[in-house]
């Protein structure tokens, strides 16, 4: 059960398609991560971010699956934050979290680093 918490500041632009967003980020959640589609949580939390240069956080909490490889989350991260990235023009800082894993999975995004910007 997959749970993505994004932590995004008030001053980014809210005109966003955030239904069209979520429905990317759960579709990458069932193919990347083999979650199902049901059990798959978005909760966006607006909140003051003062003086980081990124202005999306996000924190992805799952439970321990053998199918979820270091390298398999770490692509996750990375897929989804280019496509928050270029989405709310920003740049972007994730981390990913399993319960009883030994590692702490991260990504961070600059706007553009990938030449789509």
């Amino acid at each position: 059960m997959p749970v993505l918490k994004l932590y995004k500041d008030k001053n980014i632009d809210c005109k966003i398609d955030l239904v069209s967003i979520e429905d990317y980020l759960i579709k990458m959640m069932n193919v990347e991560l083999k979650a199902k589609v049901e059990n798959c949580q978005i909760i966006w939390i607006t909140t003051d971010i003062f003086k980081s240069e990124h202005k999306i956080y996000g924190e992805l909490l799952l439970r321990k699956n053998e199918n979820r490889t270091n390298l398999i989350k770490n692509n996750f991260l990375n897929k989804i934050g280019k496509k928050l990235s270029k989405s709310f023009s920003t740049n972007i800082r994730l981390r990913s979290f399993s319960i009883k894993d030994k590692f702490i999975n991260a990504a961070q995004i600059k706007l553009g680093e990938d030449g789509d910007g």
